[in-house]
């Protein structure tokens, strides 16, 4: 709002002296109007007076006016001088203003140049006609630009032609860059630039049209803060990305808390809770309401305890047990058994804020495992031992000491190794020398934690196998022992065996080969060197395709296929080309043979060429020699039929030495290799393993000792057939209770089969060797279940005819070729149902030599995919039931 003009005291002192007098004038000139025309107009009177008179009140009037402008004339005169010395006061005081004013301009100049020098930007003014008005160093600087140059009323393009000369300008030609740099400052449009010049430096340039058609341009290097808005930006994704992985791993985090196989729960120093998963809700029975964050450790027990679900005591001395456990601040483990029988592990772990971590485990279904394991360990025929990290022994089972003659306190569990290395070297188990130097060396070989396998023979002949097996990380080992001299003593006759058929190959005077079905030569003997005048060397991996032996490729291809087709052949006609070139008739037998698990050809040659050649001679010569060759060919057919048979004796031997010798080798490390990988598994997985898994390994490996123990009786049983010292005891035998057992036994291996028995029509007793029939209808039985599918029904049925007992064995399981029924008997020989089982062969042979030594007989009647049953028959025998030490030798 504007303020109301101002009137000076002069001039209103004037105006009131002017007013008096005509108001003076006024009054005496309205005396004169109001008598003399208004009156004597109206009422037609006038008054009576003369002329002289009214002029006289004229002239008083006027006078008095005029005095009163005199009376007023000194006032007037004092407002003007006033007013003039006001007028020299507010010149006075204009003239100290301007003074001021141009020091205050002065002093801003100096701010403004001041100012302008330390700016981080470089800026420039020009005028309407683009010349310089004012710029700054850093302007100059930035650019390269001399001091002469950066004058006033220099123009914009002199500047620009320098900064080209010198090679500071943007991308593009010169000519471009000045045409668009003169267009932009023209533009009247206020912008900003980010230009790259030619050294690599990024200008951002803020161009600021004015008034006048000139303009005001910033110049600000940001080479700097570009870079460090680039290392900003790739800061800022990789902490992006750090915090989506901190959220990946907060809901990774979520999802294990809530997947843990343990109850967790964490309390702050006021002991209340901060989380918990819902582990630890169920395993209590409280809900996630009851289990809120805050609420305190206290209400969380009385909630566990309306539910029933705490420790042994008292709801009072529950409570004070806990709450004292949390205020001891160290960490610990402890075992509780609930109320309702379930034993939880509990995991106390303080942390610096007077809180704590526990975590909470039942450990009920462990508890029972790990009593499941000690009885399996136990059972194991071997020793067993397992040492920790730190080589102390932790497990030992009671053959451990057994069979390795130690003391129970040198191998109690707690027992350090290196105290263990140190007894066994006193007593020379490693060997003579230095006790304590033989130990520490002992000891520094375990702690590589590496497998090892040690064969130790003691004085007394018996041999133990010692083997370690460290456990993942460094975590320790398990050390196995077990009595292998029974088993040493059967590789010494697999040996010997072994040996007897080389020779027996080798030596042959009939040439042998053993050979691929793509014709690479295995193996070949002396006479087969010797009939082609192949070296070994020349021969042995080499190819008879390659060696051109079958001097037409057809009939190789042809005796191939006839092999494949029908497995065996015999004397196949056809000529050997020799690696001198000569052509030999040969007579080739052949037969697939197994040969470290792959199929060979296994290849008998007779030469014929001689008896070709005599043949031949006969046919030119059949009239005049007609009874010579009657008499040649009847020899010559005599001695092929004697040769023929020792042949076929010899393949008999070599097949039997061949089948065993693979057996042996197989099928005797087999339920070895089964221990060991079910007594790891059971090492590795001892904190996850379930009572359902436990059971099942421990089965495998009593089905693998069951199949080892058998094995080695078969082949013991054999072995003693062979020398003739099987022997019999009869005495009186109670032959239904004997089956019973085996039956029960059986049942036990093989839980799956359904074993049906029959044995009320048996006599009450038989006289009979019970060792060596226990084996028989052992035999039998495992043969049942082994060659049967899992869920099948086999029944053992007993009965008495006559003066002898019978007992029959049935199942519903493969059946046998008919072919094969004749030889079953046979030692060593297995049907071909019985391809991928593991056997022997031993076991029926054994089981009928056993039942002949009785006086008795087996039989057999089978189907192929039906069944088989054996038939037992038995004399009673009506000997006193009190004679004993009646003894039958094999």
């Amino acid at each position: 709002m504007q303020n109301s003009p101002q009137i000076s005291p002069w001039k209103a002192t004037l105006f009131a002296g002017l007013a008096v007098g005509l108001v003076f004038a006024i009054a005496s000139l309205w005396q004169f109007f109001l008598c003399e025309i208004i009156l004597c107009n109206w009422f037609d009177t006038s008054f009576h007076h003369s002329r002289e008179e009214d002029w006289r009140i004229v002239i008083v009037a006027t006078l008095s006016a005029i005095g009163a402008l005199l009376a007023l004339c000194p006032l007037a005169l004092r407002i003007i001088n006033e007013r003039n010395r006001a007028l020299e006061e507010v010149k006075r005081r204009a003239a100290a203003s301007q003074e001021m004013l141009g020091k205050a301009l002065s002093q801003q100049n100096d701010r403004f140049d001041l100012a302008l020098e330390n700016l981080v930007q470089g800026v420039c003014m020009f005028n309407g006609e683009q010349r310089l008005i004012v710029s700054n160093q850093r302007y100059a600087t930035m650019y390269g630009l001399p001091a002469d140059l950066m004058q006033p009323g220099v123009t914009l393009r002199e500047i620009l032609e320098y900064r080209i000369a010198n090679g500071l300008y943007g991308e593009g030609s010169p000519e471009a860059y000045i045409d668009e740099r003169m267009a932009w400052v023209t533009s009247g449009i206020r912008s900003t630039k980010i230009q790259q010049l030619s050294d690599g430096r990024s200008i951002e340039i803020v161009h600021q049209p004015m008034s006048d058609g000139g303009w005001l341009t910033t110049h600000e290097d940001i080479t700097e803060r570009r870079k460090a808005e680039a290392k900003l930006q790739i800061q800022y994704r990789e902490l992006h990305k750090r915090d989506q992985a901190l959220r990946d791993q907060n809901e990774r985090f979520d999802a294990a808390l809530n997947n843990m196989s343990q109850g967790l729960c964490m309390f702050d120093g006021a002991q209340r809770l901060i989380v918990s998963n819902r582990r630890y809700a169920d395993m209590y029975g409280l809900s996630e309401e009851q289990m809120a964050t805050g609420m305190t450790f206290r209400e969380i027990l009385e909630l566990r305890i309306d539910n029933e679900n705490y420790g042994g005591v008292s709801p009072e001395q529950y409570i004070e047990e806990r709450m004292s456990a949390i205020g001891e601040r160290v960490t610990s483990q402890k075992s509780q058994r609930l109320t309702d029988g379930r034993t939880i592990l509990i995991s106390h772990c303080p942390m610096l804020d007077g809180g704590w971590l526990a975590t909470h485990e039942d450990i009920s279904e462990r508890k029972n495992s790990a009593d499941l394991l000690r009885a399996v360990i136990d059972s194991f025929p071997g020793g067993i031992a397992a040492y920790d990290a730190n080589l102390v022994l932790r497990i030992v089972n009671r053959n451990y000491h057994k069979v390795l003659d130690i003391p129970q306190d040198r191998y109690a569990v707690g027992t350090h190794v290196a105290d263990i290395a140190l007894y066994n070297a006193e007593n020379g188990r490693y060997g003579p020398g230095d006790a304590h130097a033989i130990a520490r060396a002992r000891v520094a070989e375990l702690r590589k934690f590496e497998r090892y396998s040690i064969e130790r023979r003691r004085p007394d002949g018996t041999v133990l196998e010692l083997q370690g097996f460290p456990l993942p990380e460094g975590g320790g080992f398990v050390s196995t022992c077990i009595d292998i001299t029974e088993r040493k003593r059967v590789e010494e006759a697999l040996k010997q065996s072994e040996e007897l058929f080389s020779k027996a190959f080798q030596k042959s005077p009939i040439p042998l080969s053993i050979s691929r079905p793509d014709g690479t030569i295995h193996n070949v003997n002396e006479a087969w060197l010797t009939t082609l005048g192949y070296t070994r060397d020349e021969a042995i991996g080499n190819s008879s395709v390659n060696l051109g032996i079958w001097s037409d490729p057809s009939h190789r291809a042809h005796f191939v296929a006839s092999l494949k087709k029908d497995d065996v052949v015999t004397r196949y006609e056809t000529r050997y080309r020799s690696k001198g070139g000569e052509l030999i008739d040969m007579l080739v037998s052949g037969e697939y043979v197994e040969v470290g698990g792959e199929p060979h050809m296994f290849n008998l040659s007779h030469d014929v060429t001689e008896s070709n050649k005599a043949k031949k001679q006969l046919v030119d010569h059949r009239d005049q020699l007609q009874g010579l060759v009657n008499e040649a060919t009847a020899e010559l057919k005599s001695k092929a039929e004697r040769l023929e048979i020792s042949l076929v004796k010899e393949k008999e031997l070599n097949e039997l030495q061949r089948q065993f010798v693979s057996m042996a080798s197989h099928e005797f490390r087999t339920p070895l290799a089964v221990i060991d990988g079910m007594v790891q598994r059971l090492i590795r997985r001892k904190d996850k393993i379930t009572p359902e898994d436990l059971v099942e390994r421990a089965m495998k490996i009593r089905s693998a000792v069951q199949t080892m123990t058998t094995l080695m009786e078969s082949t013991l049983s054999a072995a003693r057939m062979d020398a003739g010292k099987i022997e019999i005891n009869v005495a009186k035998c109670d032959l239904q209770k004997l089956i019973s057992e085996v039956c029960a036994r059986q049942r036990q291996i093989g839980k799956k089969h359904n074993i049906i028995c029959d044995l009320k029509g048996l006599p009450e007793y038989i006289t009979g060797d019970e060792t060596a029939l226990n084996q028989v209808f052992t035999n039998l039985l495992s043969n049942a279940c082994k060659y049967s599918s899992e869920v099948t029904d086999i029944m053992v049925k007993g009965w008495t005819a006559g003066a002898n007992a019978m007992v029959s064995v049935q199942d519903t399981g493969l059946g046998i070729d008919e072919e094969d029924l004749p030889k079953m008997f046979t030692r060593f020989f297995r049907a071909k149902t019985s391809t991928g089982i593991p056997g022997t062969g031993i076991g029926l042979n054994l089981v009928q030599t056993l039942v002949e030594l009785h006086n008795g007989s087996i039989t057999l009647e089978s189907t192929k995919e039906v069944g088989s049953t054996f038939t037992v028959c038995l004399p009673v025998n009506a000997q006193a039931p009190d004679r004993q030490g009646e003894t039958r030798a094999a």
